[in-house]
């Protein structure tokens, strides 16, 4: 459980919209993870992605020494509207960039979540046998 979290957020703040359920779905067939908890977790952290997004592409900007304007959407949408195909192959630029970043980021978030949120879940996961079997429990210490 504690994995299908971590791979769950990671996967989640994939720096490029509408790709995450997919990402989130591979992932779990790959390595046998919960896939309907994965999903959810991938759900959850919706605007975490959206957050994210621009410290992603500023990172990638900033690793393969790209300058990022400031005022970056305007600039592209202004762009858009003159020569969308010379826009799209910048954003297409920016978008790698970003993935780059997220690359390198993703394993420590994964590994982070998942050291973190093991021992929060065996926790729970103890109270919750108390819970449900309470005679079992007292009746092995006698």
């Amino acid at each position: 459980m504690a994995a299908c979290i971590a791979v769950g957020v990671c996967m989640g703040v994939f720096p490029v919209l509408g790709t995450t359920t997919i990402l989130c779905a591979v992932a779990a067939l790959l390595f046998r993870l919960n896939l309907p908890l994965i999903q959810l977790v991938n759900y959850a952290v919706y605007p975490l992605q959206i957050i994210l997004l621009g410290p992603f592409y500023a990172a990638g900007s900033w690793l393969f020494g790209s300058r990022l304007p400031v005022e970056f959407g305007r600039q592209l949408i202004a762009s858009m509207q003159t020569d969308l195909w010379e826009s799209l192959l910048q954003l297409g630029s920016l978008t790698l960039y970003a993935i780059s970043a997220w690359l390198l980021i993703s394993p420590a978030i994964v590994l982070s979540l998942w050291g973190l949120s093991k021992p929060a879940l065996g926790k729970v996961q103890s109270v919750v046998q108390k819970a449900q079997h309470p005679r079992k429990l007292s009746k092995n210490r006698s």
